[in-house]
């Protein structure tokens, strides 16, 4: 049976395994770091996005405000004309005959 020997230098090891921590930790805190720079620039955003609502909803109180005394804003109408009797009426014979005409051609035609 062939047997390998392997020589492991302790303080090799203990030297590769300290820097293979250091580099872990150190990428962990770059993701670390490049997340809350992210999540900052949301927050700083969304605060933007309440604040821009909050002086939209001022305004509108204000405009609310300045509409309040005005108790009805819908103005009175006139009173109607007494001309009602006199309009044209449409000649419903004239629309029947033409209705009429219509059709007949219609069914010529098809």
């Amino acid at each position: 049976m062939l047997s390998f020997e392997l020589s492991i230098n302790i303080v090799m090891l203990l030297a590769l395994m300290t820097i293979s921590a250091l580099a872990g930790f150190a990428l962990r805190r770059w993701n670390i770091v490049k997340i809350r720079a992210r999540l900052f620039g949301v927050e700083n955003e969304l605060i933007r996005s309440h604040q821009e609502i909050l002086e939209l909803q001022k305004e509108c109180l204000s405009v609310e405000q300045l509409l309040l005394p005005i108790r009805n804003p819908v103005m009175a109408r006139s009173s109607p004309s007494h001309n009602k009797s006199e309009k044209k009426m449409p000649n419903a014979a004239l629309r029947k005959k033409l209705l009429t005409n219509v059709l007949t051609m219609d069914r010529i035609f098809n």
